[in-house]
Formats: C-alpha cells, sequence, structure tokens
C-alpha cells in the first residue's frame, strides 16, 4: 500500500529517521523507497548499501558521517545478509560485535566490505542496538523483500523508534486488482485474462 503525501524525515528531537520497508510486495516496497528519496534534498549524501556485502561498522560510520552542504544524509541498506543453516529468523546469538561509536569516516564504496564472519543475527543485533542512536542528520532506509514476524527485533525496534511499512502482495481477486491499477499507473492495457497469468507467474516485477 502507497502511502500519499509527505513522509517524515526527521525523528523525535535529536534522533535521526528509521524507516524499515519490508514484505514480498517488491514492486510496491520500492514505490515507496522512490518516494522517500525524492523528498529530501540529499544531493550527494546518499548511499546505498547491500546487506552480505557490507559490514556493520561500515554502514554505522556511514550513517554517523556529517552530510555536506545539506541538512541530511540519506542511507539505504537493501537486504539483510543471508541466514545461515540453521538460524532462525528472530534468532539473536552472542557471536554479534560490539556496536560501532558513533563517530567514524565512511567508506566511498558503495558495496563496502564483505564480511562473511558476520551473521544475520549478529548483524541485526548490532544495528537493533545502534537505530535509538541514529544521528538527527541521517535518515536510514532499510529494505527487506520478506515479511518480518512480530518478534523479530529489527521490527520491534521500528516500531518505537521509526517507521514500518508493510509491503505485502495481495491474493486471489485482490490481486488481479492490485496488478491492474499497477498496469494502469504505468499506461499499460491489459486484457481481462492477463492478470491472472501475470499473476500465476508468481512474480511482483511489472
Amino acid at each position: 500500500m502507497i502511502i500519499e503525501g509527505r513522509l517524515p524525515l526527521r525523528g523525535e528531537s535529536g534522533k535521526g529517521m528509521f524507516y524499515l520497508l519490508h514484505g514480498n510486495d517488491e514492486f510496491t516496497c520500492r514505490e515507496q523507497l522512490k518516494q522517500l528519496r525524492q523528498q529530501g534534498n540529499f544531493d550527494y549524501n546518499q548511499d546505498t548499501y547491500y546487506g552480505g556485502e557490507v559490514d556493520l561498522m561500515t554502514l554505522t560510520s556511514t550513517c554517523n558521517t556529517i552530510p555536506f552542504l545539506a541538512e541530511q544524509r540519506l542511507v539505504i541498506l537493501e537486504g539483510l545478509p543471508k541466514r545461515r543453516r540453521g538460524e532462525e529468523a528472530s534468532s539473536v546469538t552472542a557471536e554479534s560485535k560490539e556496536t560501532p561509536a558513533k563517530s567514524g569516516k565512511a567508506k566511498k564504496s558503495k558495496k563496502g566490505s564483505k564480511n562473511r564472519s558476520e551473521s544475520r543475527a549478529g548483524f541485526e543485533k548490532g544495528l537493533v542496538e545502534y537505530i535509538p542512536r541514529l544521528p538527527e542528520t541521517t535518515v536510514l532506509i532499510v529494505l527487506v523483500d520478506e515479511e518480518l514476524t512480530s518478534s523479530s527485533p529489527l521490527l520491534k525496534v521500528a516500531v518505537e523508534h521509526g517507521k514500518v511499512m508493510q509491503c505485502t502482495l495481495p491474493k486471489g481477486a485482490a490481486l488481479e486488482t492490485w496488478i491492474g491499477k499497477r498496469a494502469a499507473g504505468l499506461g499499460v492495457k491489459i486484457t481481462r485474462r492477463a492478470p491472472i497469468v501475470g499473476a500465476g507467474a508468481g512474480g511482483t516485477h511489472i
């Protein structure tokens, strides 16, 4: 579901803004992400990282970097590290590294350094502990292409310290309507049977 109107880019007094976009409707999630990108005057202060390719230190160091000639910096994390075999969705282990300090210089690489020793549970735990200390000059957006459960620590911290946008693909007749609206928005005309065929393909890329 697309939220109309401007979305807040600042958190509570003295805190940055955190957005968690999650769900199996990747198309809608990316529409929300595009909307958030366009709202702020971030100029050159935009950094995008990918889960599994960036370590927590690089991510938080970028968030802690003062924006250049702008009020805010936009940091986007697309995806989370893959779970290791036997690692549960909501597990949080003690093997995570200590959360980095607030100060630090960001690396210029968009992908960051690869840290194969950092588990998903450890990465999430460190990120959850960091988010309440997000600088007011930073907007952090985490995009997860799966629906997080209510027991997810990341979802819980987003509810308490940020905004949650759940993008879930509808089913049955609602899915046909969803595809029709998206097609109309793109200026594409489809037959009555076409949405059903598209839905059967099992994808959200339109």
